[in-house]
């Protein structure tokens, strides 16, 4: 494992590039990035003219909630057979 560290008064972008150059060398079959939103725009065809890569786009659909069992629900290896009583 490696870590890089860049400068406060680089922007995102900036610092996007520096982390990435090295990935073309280092994994020549990687086609595929994920990415949020904050990484769109100029990367995507940044990454996609020098490296050769695509980068997807996650987008946050929500927060997810626990779920709560309800009474006589039994929970664990067979919660496929949850019925309650």
């Amino acid at each position: 494992m490696d870590v890089k560290v860049t400068a406060a008064s680089d922007s995102d972008l900036a610092g996007a590039k520096k982390l990435l150059e090295p990935l073309k060398d280092l994994f020549p079959r990687l086609k595929l990035l994920w990415g949020d939103s904050h990484y769109g725009g100029t990367l995507i065809e940044w990454v996609k003219e020098h490296l050769g890569f695509d980068i997807e786009i996650v987008r946050r659909l929500g927060t997810a909630r626990p779920r709560v069992a309800q009474r006589g629900e039994r929970r664990g290896r067979n919660s496929s057979k949850n019925v309650p009583p």
